[in-house]
């Protein structure tokens, strides 16, 4: 089994704080004439983050071993120092191969690294990641893996665009809801010298990392539901309008207020339908913008674009969900795009579907 190693120190001391993060794999399999580098056993990444003071500094290197390793077995990274092709430890030659050996792994370890989020349903029913660059699907992706872990700060590599960064962060807060305890605020931070290059996220978390209440009771609605796409969309939209209730609750703002609790507002609702909907195998993300109420009031609002292959619309689970009327309606079920501009004012920057 090809063993993927990822651990952390920290050394401190004379007011400084160095945190190092090691990543490892022995995935050898893209390394083109893999007999050439005999003894070759695995790659690496080393990301360093210093701290003194306010000033901080950042640092990626690559590097190759010979050494065994497993999951329970890290070599030290002092070998890092082996491929040293300045002091002569190796024949020129030996040098020289050792050297485009590391240029190789940097760039499978790149390439592992900017693959799809784990998500618990298929990546192709998200809505906005696969709209993002390969940059900005980076970072979103050191994100995700962060947040899952329960981690609340990642830092960036260099070079970083502090506008990437936004929209890396944006999209995911808008297109994972199984993070329920992701909150809604986070940190972008920047040198002062150089405020359009950013340096390290920090996010924020409402809830308990790895709370599953929400996803679990996403999949129930998915399994209980039945028919085509549009049947099964319809019949999630109904079950999330009896579940919940329209309110101000601790957690209103994500699925698990929606799903655990059974309060949400607006954007409660509409993640907790972007999961239910995914859980089933339908593609379906959340939108944000504003609203015009029926008495002319405008203000924040969340709704949710179903793609059903053949068939894209828009829907808004929170206005179906009359309570004081004590019934589901389905007059914002299956919307056009003429027919929701009529009183939603989208505010997304990506492209996405258009409903039909």
């Amino acid at each position: 089994m090809q063993a993927r190693t990822i651990y952390e120190t920290v050394d401190k001391g004379h007011g400084r704080i160095e945190k190092r993060t090691y990543d490892l794999s022995s995935a050898l399999s893209g390394l083109e004439h893999a007999a050439d580098w005999s003894g070759l056993s695995g790659f690496g990444m080393v990301r360093s983050q210093a701290a003194v003071g306010e000033a901080m500094s950042s640092e990626i290197r690559y590097a190759i071993t010979s050494l065994k390793f497993d999951a329970a077995t890290v070599p030290p990274f002092s070998f890092l120092s082996t491929i040293l092709l300045s002091r002569g430890i190796m024949g020129r030659g030996e040098c020289m191969k050792r050297f485009w050996a590391a240029l190789v792994c940097a760039a499978l370890w790149a390439a592992g690294a900017q693959a799809a989020p784990e998500t618990p349903y298929d990546t192709a029913t998200m809505l906005w990641y696969e709209e993002l660059s390969e940059t900005q699907q980076s970072i979103f992706e050191l994100c995700y893996a962060a947040a899952a872990r329960g981690e609340n700060t990642v830092a960036l590599p260099d070079g970083t665009s502090y506008d990437d960064a936004v929209l890396a962060v944006e999209t995911l807060l808008l297109d994972c809801p199984e993070l329920s305890w992701l909150g809604r605020y986070y940190t972008v931070r920047y040198y002062q010298q150089e405020p359009d290059l950013a340096v390290q996220i920090r996010l924020r978390f409402v809830g308990n990392p790895g709370e599953t209440a929400a996803l679990d009771a996403a999949k129930e609605m998915a399994a209980a539901a039945s028919g085509d796409a549009r049947e099964i969309a319809l019949a999630l939209h109904d079950e999330l309008c009896e579940r919940v209730t329209y309110g101000e609750g601790t957690r209103a703002h994500d699925a698990y207020g929606a799903l655990a609790e059974g309060q949400a507002v607006c954007e409660g609702y509409a993640a907790a339908y972007a999961l239910a909907c995914r859980m089933a195998g339908i593609r379906c993300g959340v939108i944000v913008g504003t609203a015009t109420t029926s008495d002319g009031g405008t203000g924040s609002h969340a709704w949710n674009l179903v793609d059903l292959g053949e068939h894209v619309m828009l829907v808004d689970v929170t206005w179906d969900d009359q309570d004081r009327l004590g019934m589901v309606l389905h007059a914002f079920f299956d919307m056009s795009e003429a027919d929701a501009a009529e009183r939603h004012q989208e505010e997304s920057v990506l492209p996405r579907p258009r409903a039909d």
